[in-house]
């Protein structure tokens, strides 16, 4: 820098027109100032890159705001630029959604405590997330804490998630719209008859009166059975060694009348034994072929109404 006279002198004169010494000190530590500055901002823009990469947009986004609208712009230009431009791009892709919490009257409800993730969240104005699921959880005192689960897509910006109460309830109200645009058709709360036919219950019942019918047909079948076996034996009895003859001679009208007798009783219980085993097998059949019983019977005081921006569940009790 010269002789250390020359610099002594230097020193005395700036002193003494009122120039700190600090001044003096910064002015010759510049060239290291910006080298370390260099250098952070490099740091900066790499790791922003890393981290959008990994799709974590929000802690990618404050590194690029470091290079790219602090020091950096005016000490390293180059860098700033990439990081400016790298910050466009996050800013794009940064997802958001905005939580609303309503009664059923569209007023919102105040003393309500909105998290994501675990993180208290404000309602009501843009939420940024990074790509990925994210579990909304909405708490208000009196009502029932309501949780969903989302998919925050890259892109996705302003995405509505509303929450409207009922009944000393939360429900959840603004499901993300299908990928075609559609949102699923309006179901209203179903009565306990179309539940339990739903869940299979009215085709039990026809198979219980089918498989009873059935067994009580077998039951009569199986009497007229061995009705007709007895009155066999009586014709036996009555006509000694030679059946034949005896039922075909016509002054042995007894013997004539109990086989008639018996062919009525064996004509009854075939067509017992047919039509009680049909009936049998149709109840085991419908018995087989119900619905379950579903667990989710019991959300029959739900519907589901269609809205522009998603589903509206609501609840009725």
């Amino acid at each position: 820098m010269g002789s250390p006279l020359l610099v002594l002198g230097l020193a005395v004169v700036l002193l003494a027109c009122g120039v700190p010494a600090t001044a003096l000190a910064a002015a010759d530590d510049a060239p290291a100032d910006s080298a370390d500055a260099k250098r952070s901002c490099a740091a900066h823009f790499v790791q922003a890159q890393k981290l959008k990469n990994e799709s974590r947009l929000r802690e990618a986004r404050d590194h690029a705001l470091d290079c790219a609208g602090r020091d950096c712009p005016t000490k390293v230009a180059e860098i700033a630029e990439k990081c400016a431009k790298l910050l466009q791009e996050i800013n794009a892709e940064l997802p958001s959604v905005v939580i609303t919490v309503r009664d059923e009257t569209g007023n919102d409800i105040p003393g309500v405590r909105v998290t994501v993730d675990g993180v208290a969240a404000p309602t009501g104005r843009p939420i940024d997330l990074d790509p990925g699921k994210h579990t909304v959880r909405v708490e208000h005192e009196g009502s029932r804490p309501m949780e969903r689960v989302l998919e925050a897509v890259p892109g996705e910006q302003r995405r509505k998630v509303s929450f409207e109460t009922r009944s000393s309830s939360i429900t959840p109200a603004s499901p993300p719209p299908s990928h075609d645009g559609e949102t699923a058709p309006p179901a209203e709360p179903r009565s306990v008859a179309t539940q339990d036919a739903a869940d299979g219950g009215g085709q039990r019942v026809v198979a219980y009166v089918l498989g009873a019918a059935g067994l009580v047909g077998l039951g009569i079948g199986t009497g007229f059975l061995v009705d007709h076996f007895s009155k066999n034996s009586e014709i036996d009895d009555v006509c000694q060694d030679d059946r034949v003859k005896c039922v075909n001679d016509q002054t042995t009208r007894q013997a004539q009348d109990i086989e008639r007798s018996a062919e009525r009783s064996g004509n009854v219980a075939i067509g017992s034994f047919v039509a009680g085993g049909a009936a049998l097998v149709a109840g085991i059949v419908l018995y087989a072929t119900a619905p379950s019983a579903r667990q989710d019977s019991v959300a029959a005081g739900f519907a589901v109404v269609g809205s522009p921006n998603g589903v509206l569940l609501k609840t009725r009790w």
